[in-house]
């Protein structure tokens, strides 16, 4: 986060950008305070895939979005983590299946896949 900081520290630099260092399944965002949650190459380094959903369906507003970007199983490496680190686009595609609606998937460059998805109404599911 040093490197953003900095940028964040320029006279040009947006206003409305606050880092927090925070772990992913217990932010101090309150309920329903975030539009988007954009998570970029984190996806294969978090532990536990479901906790981290629940805190992100918690702080999106109601139509928000998650947006998911993470390194492709397939692609080369370098870059990135070792192929055998990362999670296949499917995988995480399954781990969104019932608690979330899929809105938009697919490969993002040579390296990354992009999925976007919104918290599924409850209220419709069986």
């Amino acid at each position: 986060l040093e490197p953003l900081a900095a940028k964040l520290a320029a006279p040009d630099a947006p206003g409305n950008i606050e880092l927090i260092r925070t772990h992913p399944a217990r932010t101090p965002l309150r309920e329903e305070s975030c539009d988007v949650v954009f998570l970029a190459n984190l996806w294969h380094a978090l532990e536990d895939h479901a906790a981290v959903l629940r805190e992100m369906a918690r702080i999106l507003k109601p139509g928000g979005r998650l947006v998911l970007i993470d390194w492709r199983h397939d692609a080369p490496h370098p870059p990135g983590p070792l192929p055998e680190r990362r999670v296949p686009m499917w995988d995480t595609i399954r781990t969104l299946e019932y608690d979330w609606e899929l809105h938009h998937y697919g490969e993002a460059g040579e390296y990354s896949y992009l999925l976007i998805a919104g918290v599924a109404d409850q209220s419709q599911q069986s």
